[in-house]
């Protein structure tokens, strides 16, 4: 099932409930419900399957951070108030979305989701 909240709205929580047939692109089952799943022939059953353990594998392989470590992303970043940042860029986490740019006196930026993206740990506190 998907699912969405949103407070200040009216409509303040949606939801669609989905199986695995129907070929849904939300694929990030959590292990315990993939080992649950029984086999199946159907094509896109087995299709969403093989790319939630594809996702799973790699949020597995990402490196468990606290508050303090340093770590850096694949990817560069775009800040309003023109903050660009490479791969390079050493980050602390501070919270939940809030990191510190090391090399840029310490300012600090919210990335939302940023765990959902690749990056690895450049040095622990």
């Amino acid at each position: 099932m998907l699912y969405s909240v949103a407070p200040s709205s009216y409509y303040n929580f949606t939801y669609k409930d989905m199986d695995e047939t129907v070929g849904p692109g939300a694929v990030h089952a959590p292990r315990r419900v993939l080992e649950a799943l029984t086999p199946t022939d159907h094509e896109y059953a087995n299709q969403w399957r093989a790319a939630c353990w594809a996702n799973l594998e790699l949020e597995e392989a990402k490196p468990r951070v606290r508050r303090g470590d340093h770590i850096r992303f694949a990817e560069p970043f775009t800040f309003g108030g023109g903050l660009q940042t490479t791969t390079e860029t050493v980050f602390e986490v501070e919270g939940r979305d809030v990191l510190r740019v090391i090399d840029h006196h310490g300012v600090r930026v919210r990335i939302p989701r940023w765990r959902a993206r690749s990056y690895a740990l450049a040095a622990a506190s």
